[in-house]
């Protein structure tokens, strides 16, 4: 259209200072020339006038920067919808002890999130805690045991000892995907001297913040 408009198939009024004068928007012009230029869509992320920027894009018959409009909007739109997503990890460690086959579980993760799980936070909460910063870094279920004090909880990772009952790893796992958690993966351990069949089962959820 742009090239019609000049071949002289068209009369195009001027100014008096001798410019061409189009009948569109001018700030949206800017962007559709930018494009002619370069072939690439370059919008400021304040941009939100895509149907003007489209229906401009249709006058001029400019077909490619409509597809890249819809793209470069879907692209922007996934991006906020990730920035208003969170997504929240926890994990539980089983294991038995060589000496007499007690099992030992533990709770690595959030204490916020183990609070919402009301079967894990009534069974964790009756034992010691250990002051570990959630899953950004990894500490294994001995450091746990080692390192634990009785004091106020926090976030961070809780195992039961030994006079106490433990979980089943399998009803724990069914119990934690009841409320939006999925199993990413399990972990198979190398035995220690003190304890085999070590499993690690780690769960993510997403949430909007």
């Amino acid at each position: 259209m742009l090239a019609k408009m000049f071949s002289s198939r068209f009369l195009l009024k001027k100014d008096d200072e001798g410019n061409f004068l189009l009948d569109g928007d001018g700030p949206t012009f800017r962007h559709i020339l930018n494009f002619l230029r370069r072939s690439c869509l370059c919008l400021p992320e304040t941009f939100d006038e895509w149907d003007l920027l489209k229906t401009e894009a249709d006058f001029f018959h400019i077909h490619d920067l409509i597809d890249a409009a819809d793209i470069l909007f879907e692209e922007r739109e996934e991006r906020k919808k990730r920035k208003a997503e969170e997504t929240q990890f926890i994990q539980i460690v089983s294991k038995r002890a060589t000496s007499d086959g007690h099992l030992i579980t533990g709770y690595i993760g959030s204490f916020n999130l183990l609070k919402e799980i009301d079967p894990l936070w009534e069974y964790f909460q009756q034992f010691y805690y250990d002051e570990y910063t959630d899953l950004s870094v990894e500490h294994s279920i001995e450091e746990i045991l080692e390192h634990s004090q009785e004091k106020e909880l926090t976030d961070g990772g809780i195992s039961s000892v030994e006079n106490f009952k433990s979980l089943d790893p399998l009803a724990t796992c069914q119990t934690i995907t009841q409320y939006g958690f999925a199993l990413i993966n399990t972990t198979t351990l190398a035995p220690t001297k003190t304890h085999y069949d070590i499993q690690k089962y780690l769960f993510g959820r997403t949430v909007k913040k």
